[in-house]
């Protein structure tokens, strides 16, 4: 009997979807959404140990650990909640604490065709790139979000990873006003002319990245259950207008000796959109990167990169930086 396939066109499930990054309230107009620009993509991420058997080669695999991974590219808008729960304060804590702290943090997946899903424990562990300056949508790169079983909770317990997929009516919209394109202003203290701290102007805006290792804490029987933090970085690079190669190879920037093994001293650069951006301060930055182009049609500076460490100059454990809303002057 010949095959003739048949399909109810109905039973095709397409439909993107946002992620809400705090859903306190009882109606859909206090939750708090993250927009994503293209696929969010989700799986459950589980290590297997497989059984070997001499003769008979691998006969069965059993589960080691579970976890749940979803990346997708945020669209770009911008507030206070927005940054809170991208960077997640990761730019004050010490090496060797841990991502999660004491109380779960809760992150769901809504999709346009009234689907929820609920991550019991989640946070990012890859960061977009932020983007700063009139001509940037915000973000640039995706977001790596991980879920984790609950505090406390055992593995095998109702909802402990993550809640099943239920029906909830989509019905917020994004707001054009959540997109911020402000302009910039770029000051580092290592660059002076006449005791006053020289302004950058750019091509095409800043490009600020937050770089923190993280390593999975694993704990027999139960899994993954939290990540530890061991090394934070923080850079923002640019390509500039104004600075000549005089500048560029200044002793402030390559270190007056240039004796193999000295360290050049850092400066502040700060990055400041107006009032409704983003204000990026990297403290004691070095430049790391300061090619210079001899060309018809580009400017002299080729795409420059600061970096900043962790900061012991007051005696105490210092920050690379931060990264806030601007506030009002």
């Amino acid at each position: 009997m010949a095959y003739e396939p048949t399909l109810d066109r109905t039973t095709l499930i397409e439909a993107p979807a946002h992620i809400i990054i705090d859903k306190t309230g009882a109606t859909y107009d206090l939750w708090k959404y993250l927009w994503c620009d293209g696929a969010v993509n989700v799986q459950l991420a589980q290590d297997k140990k497989v059984i070997k058997v001499a003769g008979f080669g691998e006969i069965d695999q059993v589960l080691s650990d579970e976890r749940v991974e979803c990346d997708f590219s945020p669209a770009g808008n911008m507030n206070a909640d927005v940054l809170a729960w991208i960077y997640r304060g990761l730019l004050s804590q010490r090496i060797g604490s841990y991502l999660f702290g004491a109380t779960d943090t809760a992150a769901y997946i809504h999709s346009l065709d009234d689907k929820l899903l609920k991550l019991t424990c989640a946070a990012p562990i890859q960061f977009p790139t932020l983007l700063m300056g009139v001509e940037n949508q915000r973000f640039e790169g995706s977001v790596k979000m991980v879920g984790v079983i609950g505090k406390g909770l055992a593995r095998t317990a109702a909802n402990a990873l993550f809640t099943p997929f239920s029906a909830l009516t989509f019905e917020r919209q994004p707001v054009p006003t959540e997109w911020k394109h402000l302009p910039v202003k770029a000051v580092w203290t290592g660059l002076q002319s006449a005791g006053t701290d020289i302004e950058i102007f750019t091509e095409n805006g800043w490009k600020v990245n937050v770089g923190v290792a993280l390593v999975p804490r694993k704990v027999s029987n139960l899994g993954t259950i939290n990540y530890k933090i061991t090394g934070i970085v923080m850079t923002a690079s640019c390509k500039p207008l104004n600075l000549s190669e005089v500048q560029l190879w200044s002793s402030k920037v390559i270190g007056a000796s240039r004796g193999l093994g000295t360290s050049v001293t850092g400066s502040a650069l700060t990055l400041t959109e107006d009032l409704g951006g983003v204000t990026a301060v990297l403290n004691g930055a070095k430049m790391t990167a300061n090619p210079l182009v001899f060309d018809e049609s580009n400017p002299r500076a080729g795409e420059c990169v600061w970096t900043a460490y962790r900061d012991f100059s007051t005696g105490a454990l210092g920050v690379p930086g931060s990264i806030a809303m601007t506030p009002a002057p």
